[in-house]
């Protein structure tokens, strides 16, 4: 405690020592612009006034020399006189320091936004520019592999004779021919079972006079055999027919299928007129076989279409 209270009296003390001190500083600032506003009233009540032309330069040369000794010798004793100086205890070589380092804080506080917004810009530029020669690199580096590749390639050519650069296009070719066939037959597979499983159903739908491709994505053979209504939706199956209701059902069926998508191609007609259903590759004749069987027969046609006109030159459906 009697610790806290000493501290607390040094502290007023140095602020009132401090405070004299300024006070004293002050009051001799003011005495020496006394003593100097008094010297220049002196010298202004004592000195004539000179006329206004001896404030010009002369044109004779003469006065103008003389002129000029004057400015030197007042230039000389001005030179010659001791500048006024603070004594050493004087607070006002700190208060000159502080006035300088706080005039240079705030220019410094002011140029911060500026330099913030300057140093972001190039910040971005940088950035940019980094962006930029990481894909030329990338780009230098591909060229660089690529141009290797064909020098080396090149190289290989020039060492084998014709007969062996003959040998390699041909094993090539018979290796893009294996590849070609191997999609074809993939590719050809695929579009066969979409064909089969989903595009003939909706095909035979349609052709029924239900909804359009893509409308009904669940048809069923079952929805194809009992057929649509003449608003396009899936007739009710009736339970309980009789096996007699069922043949009449059945070749009234037949009798539609074969006026929309022809008579069964694998099939023969017997002695009664009835035709029996072709179990070798087309299977049952029904819609959905039916359908499927155009729509293969559509998409051949088109494909001899395109390959003759590639090789003539000419559209071929049109010239058949």
């Amino acid at each position: 405690m009697q610790m806290d209270i000493d501290q607390e009296e040094e502290s007023r003390v140095s602020s009132s020592t401090y405070t004299a001190r300024l006070d004293r500083t002050l009051k001799d600032l003011q005495d020496r612009v006394k003593e100097q506003e008094l010297v220049l009233q002196e010298l202004r009540a004592n000195a004539p006034t000179p006329p206004a032309s001896s404030l010009l330069p002369s044109q004779d040369p003469r006065t103008k020399l003389s002129q000029i000794f004057a400015h030197k010798e007042a230039y000389q004793s001005i030179l010659s006189a001791l500048p006024y100086l603070p004594p050493a205890n004087s607070p006002l070589p700190a208060l000159l320091a502080y006035r300088t380092t706080l005039s240079t804080l705030q220019e410094t506080n002011s140029h911060i936004p500026a330099l913030t917004q300057t140093l972001n810009t190039t910040l971005n530029h940088l950035s940019t520019a980094q962006s930029h020669l990481h894909s030329a690199q990338a780009i230098s580096s591909s060229l660089k592999t690529r141009i290797l590749s064909l020098q080396q390639e090149i190289h290989q050519k020039t060492q084998k004779t014709p007969s062996e650069v003959a040998s390699d296009l041909r094993s090539a070719f018979k290796q893009g021919k294996r590849n070609y066939d191997a999609s074809t037959s993939k590719l050809v597979r695929a579009f066969n079972e979409f064909i089969d499983e989903y595009l003939s159903l909706m095909l035979a739908a349609e052709e029924l006079g239900g909804p359009i491709v893509g409308e009904m994505m669940d048809v069923t053979p079952d929805v194809l055999a009992v057929g649509f209504s003449a608003q396009g939706k899936p007739k009710r199956t009736r339970e309980g027919k009789g096996k007699e209701k069922e043949d009449v059902d059945g070749g009234m069926r037949q009798i539609r299928i074969d006026k929309i998508w022809g008579v069964n191609p694998h099939g023969k007609a017997d002695e009664d007129g009835e035709r029996r259903r072709g179990k070798d590759k087309g299977g049952e004749w029904d819609e959905r076989t039916a359908a499927a069987a155009e729509m293969r027969d559509l998409a051949e046609q088109l494909l001899n279409a395109l390959l003759e006109k590639d090789e003539t030159g000419t559209d071929g459906m049109h010239d058949a």
